[in-house]
C-alpha cells in the first residue's frame, strides 16, 4: 500500500526499516532516498554486521579455510535469491536495491475479538485426538489503527527529510486493503484467558484453573490480549513466576502435590 525514501549521508545515523513476517500491509513500500551514491556499506553501521555475517556463513575453519558448510551456503544462497527476486525487495545488509524502494512489512497489535474462535474438528490425528480449527478475524478498529500509524510514520519521515511514504492503493482503501492482507503471526493467544473471576476467564492471576485446585496453566493462551512482539519471553517469565509460586506453597503450606491450594 505504500513506499518510503531514505536519506543516508556519510557519517549520519542510518534509519532502519525492519521487515517481518505476519505483515499487516505488504502493499506499503519503503523507498530509501540516498543523497550519497558512495559505497552502500562504507563507513556505515552495516559494514561490521556484513563482515561478521560473511565470516560466520561464508568461510571455513582456520585449519580448512576453504571448506565451509555446503548446507549453510546453499541455505544462504536460497535466502538471498528469494530476497533478490522479491518485488519490491525487502531491506537487507547484502543486497542493495538500486531503486531504494522497500516493501514495509511489520507486526502490529490487534484487539481481542470474540468472533475469533478455536474449535474442534471431526478429523483426528495419529493419537486419536481431534484436530483444531483456528478462525482468526480482524476488526475495522485494527485497520483504523494501521491507517493512523501510516499517517504518523509519513509525518515523521517528512520532518526528518528521511523518506517518502507511498501508498500502493487509494488512500480511501487503506483499511480495506489492510484487512485483506492481514495474517496471523503464528502465536495464537487468549484461549485460556487469565482473569480475576471465572466469569471473565479460565485461570486466575496465579495461573490456576478456576474450579480445579491442582491444575495450573502455563501457556501463552493465558494472555488476554496480543502484542506486536513474540510472546516467548513472556511465557518464560510466567513459567518462572508459577514455579516460584508453587514452591512457596510447598515450603510454607506443607501440602502434597494433590492438595495444592492458592493462599
Amino acid at each position: 500500500m505504500g513506499a518510503v525514501e531514505h536519506g543516508a549521508m556519510a557519517g549520519r545515523r542510518h534509519c532502519r526499516c525492519e521487515a517481518s513476517t505476519s505483515a499487516a500491509l505488504a502493499g506499503v513500500l519503503v523507498v530509501w532516498r540516498e543523497r550519497s551514491r558512495a559505497s552502500h556499506l562504507a563507513g556505515s553501521r552495516s559494514a561490521p554486521i556484513q563482515r561478521k555475517y560473511t565470516r560466520k556463513h561464508c568461510c571455513g575453519t582456520s585449519e580448512k579455510p576453504h571448506a565451509g558448510s555446503f548446507k549453510s551456503v546453499r541455505a544462504d544462497a536460497n535466502a538471498l535469491l528469494s530476497r533478490w527476486h522479491a518485488e519490491p525487495r525487502p531491506p537487507g545488509f547484502l543486497i542493495r536495491n538500486q531503486n531504494s524502494q522497500y516493501r514495509l512489512a511489520y507486526h502490529a497489535e490487534h484487539l481481542p475479538n470474540q468472533a475469533s474462535r478455536v474449535t474442534l474438528t471431526g478429523e483426528v490425528d495419529r493419537l486419536g485426538m481431534n484436530r483444531i480449527a483456528i478462525d482468526l478475524r480482524f476488526t475495522e478498529a485494527d485497520a483504523a489503527s494501521l491507517e493512523r500509524l501510516h499517517q504518523r510514520m509519513s509525518e515523521w519521515l517528512k520532518r526528518g527529510s528521511l523518506a517518502r511514504l507511498v501508498l500502493r492503493c487509494n488512500p480511501s482503501d487503506q483499511q480495506k486493503t489492510a484487512l485483506r492482507q492481514a495474517k496471523d503471526g503464528t502465536h495464537q493467544l487468549g484461549m485460556t484467558r487469565m482473569a480475576s473471576s471465572a466469569n471473565d476467564g479460565v485461570a486466575d492471576r496465579n495461573l490456576r484453573a478456576f474450579g480445579i485446585a491442582n491444575l495450573y496453566l502455563c501457556s501463552t493462551s493465558v494472555l488476554p490480549t496480543s502484542s506486536q512482539a513474540n510472546p516467548t519471553l513472556i511465557v518464560v517469565a510466567l513459567a518462572l513466576r508459577l514455579s516460584h509460586h508453587i514452591a512457596r506453597l510447598f515450603k510454607w503450606g506443607g501440602v502434597s502435590p494433590t492438595e495444592v491450594r492458592t493462599p
